[in-house]
């Protein structure tokens, strides 16, 4: 195959074959695809090849054929892969944390599945998920969104009754994928 027009995910399936995943869920680099003469400099095996991209997660760059472009990859995409032999569409992190790429702390999810496990946006006037502060009515909202529409779930006088709307309502909408305030 024409490494040019490969997608992503195959790019990273043809890579797969020169990692492994360690007990800590670090990708460990235990091959390299060609000799270094290429690259000009030495290649790292073992651990700690991979960086944290602007986005936040860990990434590596890999080779993807003799005198090519180096392929960028996400760590956590990889970690899924080789430990469940499959790629879904989005690979969501279950605590959270975009650095714990351990295989029991991923799990396959759609866009919106994966939209649902955020954290509260920092500089919100609430430090809830869910709930900001209503200024003409005094009062706090409770929101969620559901397939990209903004739903009022509620106004409160109390910051954590709102709160804990919040919770219920991502509990019922969203199952397991819900990232409440306050985990049960």
């Amino acid at each position: 195959m024409n490494t040019k027009t490969m997608t992503p995910d195959e790019r990273l399936i043809e890579a797969s074959e020169h990692y492994r995943v360690n007990d800590d869920g670090e990708l460990e680099r235990v091959s390299w695809p060609f000799d270094n003469k290429h690259m000009g400099r030495p290649t790292k095996i073992g651990v700690g090849f991979d960086h944290v991209g602007g986005s936040g997660y860990k990434q590596f760059k890999h080779p993807l054929f003799r005198g090519g472009r180096q392929s960028s990859i996400l760590s956590h995409r990889m970690v899924f892969y080789l430990a469940y032999g499959e790629l879904p569409q989005f690979v969501d992190h279950i605590d959270g944390d975009k650095l714990n790429n351990r295989p029991s702390n991923l799990r396959s999810a759609t866009r919106s599945q994966n939209a649902q496990n955020k954290r509260s946006v920092k500089g919100s006037s609430s430090k809830y998920l869910g709930v900001l502060w209503i200024k003409p009515r005094r009062k706090w909202r409770a929101q969620i969104r559901i397939e990209g529409a903004s739903c009022a779930i509620g106004h409160f006088t109390d910051e954590i009754d709102a709160a804990k709307a919040y919770d219920a309502k991502a509990r019922e909408l969203f199952g397991e994928f819900a990232n409440p305030n306050f985990p049960a």
